[in-house]
C-alpha cells in the first residue's frame, strides 16, 4: 500500500471512530481497576477526567485562539447556553454514569449497556417523524434486550449477575450517550469540532471543580497516577477528538454504530489483563446486542439511500 493512500485512510472518519472506541473501551479498564484496587470514587474520576481534558484541549487549540473563539462562540447568549448545556449535562451526565456503572458493575457490562444507545435514537426519531418503526428493526430491539438480559444475568434468569445499581446506571448511560450523540450536530455545523469540545469540556469542568478536592483519593501510588493519566488523556481527550471530529462528516448513528467495537475492547482487555471469564451467556449477550445494533444501523442506511 503506497503511503499517500495510507495516509488518505488515516483521514477517514470511521476510522477515527473506530480509534476513540477502542481507546475508550481500555479506558473503562483502567477505571474498573482504579475504583476496586486504589480507592477511588467514579465522582472524582469524572472530575479529573473532564477538568484535566478541557485543560489539555485548551493547549492543544491555543490558549489565544481558545479565547478568541469562545469569545465568539459565547457571543450570542443561545449559542453559550447551548455548549454550557451539552458540557454540563450531555458530556457530564454520560462520564458520571458511565463510570457509576463500571464502578458498581464491571467494565464490559457497563460498556455494553451505554452501546444500547442507538436503540433509544431509534425510538426517538420514531416519535418524531410519528412512524413505527419497520418489524425488522422491532425485532432488532427484541435480541438487543435479550442479550442484555444474558448479560446481567449471567444466563441464569433467577439473579442478576451485577448488582442492580450497575444496571440502572448503565441504562441511564445509554440514554445520556444518545443525548450527547445527537445535542452537538448543530454546533459541529456552524463551528470548529476541537473548539466545540473545548468549550463543552471547560463548561463541565467548571461544574466539577469542587469534587476534585472534596472526593480526592487518600492516597495515590504510582500506577494509580499512570491509570490516571490514561483515562484523561489516552482515554478520553484524544478519542472525544476524533469522535466527535467524525461526526461533523458521517451521521450519530452510524458514528455509534462503528463505536460499538469499544464493549468488544473492553472485552478482550477483561480477559487479557483482568483475567475475566468469559462465558457463554456473557458472549451470546454480546453477539445479541452488537449484532442489533448493526442491524439497526444497517436499516437506516438503507432508508437514507431511497429517500
Amino acid at each position: 500500500m503506497s503511503r499517500g493512500r495510507f495516509g488518505a485512510q488515516l483521514r477517514h472518519p470511521v476510522l477515527w471512530v473506530v480509534v476513540a472506541a477502542i481507546l475508550w473501551g481500555f479506558s473503562a479498564l483502567a477505571a474498573e481497576e482504579l475504583f476496586r484496587n486504589h480507592g477511588v470514587a467514579a465522582l472524582w474520576l469524572v472530575a479529573a477526567r473532564v477538568i484535566g481534558t478541557a485543560v489539555l484541549l485548551a493547549l492543544f487549540v491555543g490558549p489565544a485562539r481558545t479565547r478568541r473563539a469562545l469569545g465568539r462562540l459565547t457571543a450570542r447568549r443561545g449559542e453559550a447556553v447551548r455548549i454550557a448545556l451539552f458540557g454540563v449535562v450531555a458530556l457530564d451526565g454520560v462520564q458520571l454514569t458511565f463510570f457509576l456503572a463500571v464502578q458498581h458493575g464491571n467494565a464490559i457490562t457497563a460498556t455494553l449497556l451505554q452501546f444500547t444507545s442507538p436503540l433509544f435514537i431509534l425510538a426517538l426519531v420514531s416519535f418524531t417523524s410519528r412512524r413505527a418503526p419497520a418489524a425488522t428493526l422491532a425485532v432488532t430491539v427484541v435480541a438487543a434486550v435479550a442479550g442484555v438480559i444474558l448479560v446481567v444475568t449471567g444466563g441464569t434468569f433467577t439473579q442478576l449477575h451485577i448488582p442492580l445499581a450497575g444496571l440502572a446506571w448503565g441504562v441511564l448511560c445509554a440514554l445520556f450517550t444518545a443525548a450527547y450523540n445527537l445535542a452537538p450536530g448543530p454546533m459541529l455545523a456552524r463551528h470548529d469540532p476541537n473548539l466545540v469540545v473545548a468549550g463543552a469540556f471547560l463548561a463541565g469542568g467548571a461544574v466539577l471543580l469542587p469534587s476534585l478536592v472534596t472526593a480526592a483519593p487518600r492516597h495515590m501510588d504510582a500506577s494509580g497516577i499512570a491509570l490516571v493519566a490514561f483515562v484523561v488523556v489516552g482515554g478520553t481527550a484524544v478519542p472525544f477528538l476524533l469522535y466527535l471530529s467524525a461526526l461533523s462528516r458521517v451521521d450519530a448513528l452510524s458514528a455509534n454504530v462503528v463505536g460499538t467495537l469499544e464493549p468488544l475492547a473492553a472485552a478482550a482487555g477483561s480477559v487479557a489483563l483482568l483475567g475475566t471469564r468469559i462465558t457463554w451467556a456473557l458472549g451470546l449477550g454480546v453477539v445479541l446486542v452488537l449484532g442489533a445494533i448493526t442491524a439497526v444501523s444497517v436499516s437506516r442506511a438503507r432508508e437514507r439511500a431511497a429517500s
